[in-house]
């Protein structure tokens, strides 16, 4: 069983190309770690994100991720348990919606 948290945030205005490619490694980087896996997708200034793993770890992760100041969550939209990972071999896989920037 796996558990699954889903948020919706929205991008802090200083949050430019740069600083999402250098966050995107690192969460690849430390979700490797602990075994959490997700989606990002991104439009405009907001982002859901799909997290995956054990319930314990993807409760920290979220955590941090609440209290980083480049972007803020809006809502938590789903925290469920599922049979099986929806992005089995994605450590943080991501997609804008939009043209522009592609990580």
């Amino acid at each position: 069983m796996i558990y699954q948290l889903v948020y919706v945030s929205r991008a802090a205005p200083e949050l430019d190309g740069a600083a999402l490619e250098a966050m995107l490694a690192t969460a690849r980087r430390n979700n490797a770690k602990t075994n959490v896996t997700g989606m990002l997708l991104h439009h405009g200034d907001s982002f859901i994100q799909v997290l995956e793993g054990g319930e314990s770890a993807v409760e920290r992760l979220f955590n941090h991720i609440s209290n980083d100041p480049r972007h803020s969550v809006e809502n938590v939209m789903l925290r469920t348990i599922q049979e099986k990972r929806a992005y089995d071999s994605l450590w943080m896989g991501y997609k804008r919606t939009e043209p522009g920037l592609h990580v």
